[in-house]
């Protein structure tokens, strides 16, 4: 109910001044420098599509977290290993 009077609200808003473009756009400027249309937004629209978006990149960013830990435990073995590859002990038999 309290959305539906904001909005049409606003939509008569609209309708008084249809045919001059500035005073239009001065009145819905207006309305969302209010503190009340800017906490109606955020609750309403902001958060669930932060929401939204966050629960369907929450898999992927577990993905690359694992990906990299993998890659430095990969680089670590690399390093460590190259060594004793390229300069294998030298025994004096």
């Amino acid at each position: 109910m309290v959305i539906s009077l904001r909005c049409s609200a606003l939509f008569i808003v609209v309708l008084e001044s249809k045919y001059n473009m500035q005073p239009m756009m001065n009145t819905c400027m207006n309305y969302l420098k209010t503190d009340e249309s800017k906490r109606f937004l955020k609750e309403t629209i902001i958060h669930p599509i932060g929401q939204i978006i966050y629960n369907e990149c929450y898999i992927y960013l577990w993905l690359i977290c694992f990906y990299h830990v993998f890659l430095i435990f990969m680089v670590l073995v690399i390093f460590f290993r190259t060594p004793t590859i390229f300069h294998p002990p030298v025994s004096f038999i």
